[in-house]
C-alpha cells in the first residue's frame, strides 16, 4: 500500500520487532560470555 497508511504500525508489530531485537541482543551477549569463559578456561 503506497501513500498515506490508513493506520499506523500496530503496537503488536512494534512490540514484536522490539522483542525479537532484544532476543537477538541477549543471544549475542550469551555467546560473548560463553566465548570469554572458554578463553579463561584455556589459559
Amino acid at each position: 500500500m503506497v501513500g498515506q497508511p490508513c493506520e499506523p504500525v500496530s503496537d503488536d508489530a512494534r512490540l514484536n520487532a522490539r522483542q525479537s531485537f532484544l532476543i537477538v541482543q541477549a543471544r549475542r551477549k550469551q555467546h560473548r560470555q560463553q566465548r570469554e569463559s572458554e578463553n579463561l578456561a584455556q589459559n
